[in-house]
């Protein structure tokens, strides 16, 4: 079992959170498996790692404590349903049900509402959420419109080979409740963005060891309890589920003017003419004030000093035997019942909330009549390792059971906030107790309204960096091409010697062709330097094949560079002439292998159909295209080979774009085509090729 966390390799939404003030979550279907793996690979140097989220927060605030205004900056993760996997070819079992089954088989047993028929249960969400979802793109931001840029630049990318099944942006609250929900908490908040409700939410996420510092009542969990394969997840799992997370979405709308009507209805009668009853009630229900400060550390007000100093708004423990200062039904005591269990049992079932609040602000009318008429609430995400003891737990066993926290003097009932009664449509009547301080025995009808309604979800796993790169996107190919491809063999597995022999009256043995590489590292430069055939040779350092026109090989993969990995040019059949043709080497053995562009004799067909050239001129003159796109930044990039031509008793004419032509020798000219840029310590580049016509 891995014990370290690689930051480089985890996602950055899962241990830091991605920094932003807008956040969107684009739920889309794989339509084109090949295109999205290729398009994959493009996006990997978008997606954000632990190690950059850390980095971006450390220079927003440098950045908060020298300048006003908001740094831009933006992050994107990724992450995959079961049926997203299985659509990329990985079949492995990751061993989690509930991931494996989907929210929506969930639907019932979470308790959402719906209908049932002939034994099925429908559940009452939106109906996006009811159609194949493989995957979700997060994309934050500073703001709504850099996010909906970032989002635009990220999709236009993966281009065509997704359709949108869902799309929504969320966004913090302004001005003073920037952090807060407009009325409740989220489903196990223990809070720190704010709610709708106008709680602060998400203020105890665990510690994660290895990553955090933890702060005094956050609790210290092992790193394998949010990550699949390091300590603490206790199964075994597929070795490219290491360092991914589980990530249960909610989509949860929050009935704000319902729930504060329920307040004022239900205020509580206190002695301190400065309190407010209603404001109390909240708090008892919650565990929390609206500032995120503790009802069990200043149980009669709220203390917003002590909710901002990290170091005291968790330090505390819960009475086992009281819910005077704590209801035992809380929503934060449910949701992380401390020492009413130990952490010994509670630290299995913490998760890692994020997300983020939805929708507008409450309007006038919609307070001054308290019914909801505008949609919003919380785009709720937790990732944990297993969702059987995480989401799925708290919502089931903790949350929806009236008798937990167990073996108290009163039953505690429902957590007020997101319990859900469970059975026939789910849409039972909802009780708890310890509401009032002055008789905790006394039992609150919270009665059939839901002030958190969910309209859909799904369980995704959000995969390592390196899972992304290795397994799910198009493959790397590396470049060796000394140890792969040995000298004497080409494409056909025949000798050189034989190779020669075959072919010594297609060619003049005393030609010779340059080719002209600009290593010039600045794009803009007209600097090239110029490197005759011999040179690649020697470069390759005997890689080219022993024919005396060896040095017509083109050279595209240079060692210790990569290309593209392109599956279907194996499966066409040769075309044997007399006039050269550019050819895919592929390699000798297993991947990763070298991938090669040579001028020889072969003619390498597609499997885009028969050559369009009539007559004996089938065999010597094919015509060969390829329409595949670049690879993304940062890797080497074969961009798309437009056409291939061969015209008889021409010799060779290969365009580059943008340059004067080459001389002409033995028959054969080259002009150079726009750039290969090999920049010191950087990746080859080898430019659009619009044209060769032989």
């Amino acid at each position: 079992m891995a014990s370290s966390v690689d930051l480089k390799n985890v996602q950055g939404d899962i241990l830091s959170g991605l920094a932003k003030k807008a956040e969107a979550f684009f739920f889309f279907k794989i339509v084109n498996v090949e295109d999205f793996r290729k398009h994959l690979h493009k996006l990997l140097p978008l997606i954000s790692s632990s190690e950059k989220v850390v980095s971006e927060r450390e220079r927003i605030e440098q950045h908060r404590r020298s300048q006003s205004g908001l740094l831009p900056v933006h992050f994107a993760n990724i992450a995959f349903s079961s049926k997203g996997l299985k659509s990329l070819g990985v079949t492995d079992d990751i061993k989690d049900g509930g991931f494996a089954a989907g929210m929506l088989a969930d639907a019932e047993a979470l308790g959402d509402e719906g209908t049932s028929s002939s034994g099925k249960f429908d559940p009452d969400w939106s109906p996006e959420f009811k159609k194949e979802i493989d995957g979700v793109i997060l994309g934050a931001a500073q703001n709504r419109r850099a996010v909906e840029q970032h989002l635009g630049e990220l999709l236009k990318i993966l281009h065509h080979s997704i359709e949108e099944i869902f799309n929504i942006i969320g966004h913090v609250r302004p001005g003073k409740e920037d952090g807060h929900e407009q009325l409740v908490v989220a489903p196990f908040i223990e809070l720190a963005n704010d709610s709708s409700f106008g709680f602060q939410d998400g203020i105890s996420n665990p510690a994660v060891n290895g990553f955090d510092k933890e702060l005094p009542g956050e609790g210290l969990i092992d790193p394998g309890v949010v990550l699949l394969g390091r300590n603490g997840d206790p199964i075994q799992r597929p070795s490219w589920a290491l360092d991914g997370s589980f990530l249960a979405f909610r989509l949860l709308d929050q009935l704000v003017p319902e729930f504060e009507k329920f307040l004022i209805e239900n205020a509580l009668q206190i002695n301190d003419p400065s309190a407010s009853g209603s404001e109390l009630l909240g708090a008892r229900l919650v565990g929390r004030w609206k500032s995120g400060a503790p009802i069990d550390v200043t149980p009669l007000q709220d203390d917003p000093v002590l909710a901002a100093d990290p170091q005291r708004n968790n330090d505390f423990q819960y009475d086992k035997a009281s819910q005077e200062r704590c209801p035992f039904a809380a929503h934060t005591r449910k949701m992380n019942p401390r020492s009413d269990l130990g952490e010994t049992v509670v630290d299995p079932h913490r998760i890692i909330r994020r997300g983020i609040q939805f929708g507008p602000e409450v309007s006038h009318d919609e307070a001054a009549s308290h019914k909801t008429t505008e949609e919003r609430g919380l785009l709720f995400v937790s990732y944990q390792s297993n969702l059987a003891q995480g989401f799925q737990f708290l919502q089931k066993n903790w949350a929806n059971i009236t008798q937990f926290p167990p073996q108290k003097p009163q039953v505690p009932g429902f957590d007020p906030i997101i319990g859900q009664a469970v059975g026939g449509d789910n849409s039972g009547a909802r009780t708890m107790s310890g509401a009032n301080p002055d008789s905790v025995a006394t039992s609150l009808d919270l009665g059939f309204q839901r002030w958190v309604v969910p309209k859909g979800g799904e369980y995704f796993f959000s995969p390592s960096i390196s899972t992304l790169r290795d397994v799910l996107a198009a493959n790397e190919v590396k470049t060796e091409l000394d140890s792969v491809v040995p000298a004497s063999l080409d494409r056909r597995g025949l000798s050189s010697d034989s190779w020669a022999q075959d072919n010594d009256d297609d060619y003049d043995d005393d030609s010779d062709v340059d080719f002209d590489f600009d290593f010039d590292a600045d794009e803009d430069s007209d600097d090239e330097t110029k490197t005759t055939s011999s040179d690649v040779n020697d470069k390759a350092e005997g890689s080219a094949l022993d024919h005396p026109h060896a040095h017509m090989k083109y050279i595209a993969s240079l060692v210790g560079k990569t290309l593209n990995r392109f599956h279907s040019w194996n499966t066409g059949g040769s075309l044997m002439g007399g006039h050269g043709m550019l050819e895919h080497i592929r390699p000798m053995q297993p991947m990763p292998g070298v991938h090669k562009w040579t001028i020889t004799n072969i003619a390498q067909r597609d499997n885009t159909g028969p050559v369009s050239n009539s007559g004996s001129h089938q065999q010597q003159h094919g015509l060969f295209e390829s329409s595949r796109e670049p690879l993304g930044q940062g890797t080497s990039q074969l961009q798309r080979q437009d056409a291939v031509h061969y015209i008889p008793l021409s010799g060779v004419d290969i365009n580059r774009q943008n340059k004067g032509p080459l001389p002409t020798k033995n028959g054969i000219q080259l002009q150079r085509q726009k750039k290969i840029r090999l920049p010191q310590h950087e990746p080859a580049q080898l430019q659009h090729q619009n044209k060769i016509r032989l």
